[in-house]
């Protein structure tokens, strides 16, 4: 039986902070068109970064969504991402990653 896929695009930001994983939660705005799309199952995502044939990709296991988005302002569905299961396409990544604060792991600020 085939995959129920989710099909995603992102910016390059986004994209490569999952692909390293720095983000774990894709975010979509509570609007009508994310409410009727999430109500089906799926079982991966497929996150692609621009158009065109030869476009990176990178397939994730679909965790489900976490409610806690629900109470923010502005309402968000929060996507709750898993491990990588596939790639392609992927030719540079590090290069919209901001560096990190090595004391603490976390993401350091740019100035």
């Amino acid at each position: 039986m085939e995959q129920k896929i989710l099909h995603l695009t992102l910016k390059k930001k986004w994209f490569d902070l999952i692909m390293v994983g720095k983000k774990k939660v894709e975010h979509r705005e509570l609007k009508h068109y994310w409410t009727k799309r999430l109500q089906k199952q799926y079982e991966v995502i497929k996150f692609v970064n621009g158009y065109g044939k030869d476009k990176p990709f990178m397939i994730i296991e679909y965790l489900g969504i976490d409610t806690k988005g629900m109470k923010l302002n502005p309402p968000t569905y929060n996507l709750m991402l898993g491990k990588i299961l596939e790639t392609g396409n992927i030719h540079e990544v590090k290069s919209t990653i901001p560096p990190e604060d090595k004391s603490s792991g976390i993401l350091a600020p740019i100035l």
